[in-house]
């Protein structure tokens, strides 16, 4: 694991108003690790649905996923954790749902699996990227930023979910940047929960072969979409000793909202 330390993440039973004509209303849910190892994500993540034009609620009942009970065999507490996120989101008068982790989105759309009567709230489930792409944040795309791009396709995103061109397309709209495919980026990166801890060697071999393929991209900053999948490699450029930014599609996407938006 690399260093991870506490970052002030979104304030529960906040309410962040649209920036001009106002689209719509959306709930953001805000995750475990998401808010308090890597809060400034969830911010900027905010930071853009309101520059997209529509009002951020942030439901104060809502708690874990329940992503990581249900993968351990534990399903009477996911499916406890299930009742209680669909009871703190009012969804007959939001848009969508939105979150930035791709495991957890995978979870939550799949809640009709683990109790009745959650096709409604998990219907209106949007991964950051797949909600944005939609939307008018292209025109407020003003900062250029000057690096070279790769992505990394989070599996819970692109074969729990379905998304593979969504992140492309807006990393693709930011100017200056130069975007790179980097080969087996659709593979895993060998993180996969606890797999990284519970089954160590095989983690870190896999790893191994993503970071040769990262490496020979000869890019500056990796674009992933789920914190396992960023710790991972993170951790793998550290050990590589690599001059390699390892980051989130929000975080660049604010980056060049530039001072426009407005702080969260």
């Amino acid at each position: 694991m690399p260093e991870i330390g506490i970052e002030r993440g979104l304030i529960m039973d906040s309410h962040y108003r649209a920036e001009g004509k106002r689209v719509g209303t959306v709930a953001f849910f805000s995750g475990c690790v998401m808010n308090s190892m890597l809060g400034s994500i969830n911010r900027s993540s905010v930071r853009l649905l309101t520059a997209a034009g529509y009002d951020v609620v942030v439901p104060g009942n809502q708690i874990c996923c329940g992503a990581l009970a249900n993968h351990a065999g534990l399903r009477d507490t996911a499916q406890q954790m299930a009742r209680a996120n669909i009871a703190a989101f009012p969804v007959d008068k939001l848009d969508a749902v939105i979150i930035n982790a791709a495991g957890c989105g995978a979870m939550l759309k799949e809640y009709p699996l683990l109790i009745d009567g959650a096709e409604a709230f998990s219907s209106k489930v949007k991964d950051i990227a797949e909600f944005l792409v939609s939307t008018r944040i292209f025109e407020r795309l003003k900062t250029p930023l000057n690096r070279r791009v790769g992505y990394d396709d989070p599996c819970h995103l692109i074969h729990g979910q379905g998304i593979k061109t969504e992140p492309r397309k807006l990393l693709k709209a930011i100017p200056g940047i130069e975007f790179v495919e980097i080969e087996g980026a659709d593979q895993c990166c060998g993180s996969a929960g606890i797999y990284n801890i519970t089954q160590n060697e095989l983690s870190m071999e896999i790893l191994d072969r993503k970071m040769e393929k990262i490496q020979k991209a000869h890019i500056d900053v990796l674009v992933t979409g789920n914190p396992g999948c960023m710790f991972q490699f993170r951790y793998g450029a550290k050990k590589l000793g690599l001059k390699l930014d390892v980051v989130h599609p929000v975080e660049l996407l604010a980056q060049s909202l530039g001072n426009s938006g407005t702080d969260v």
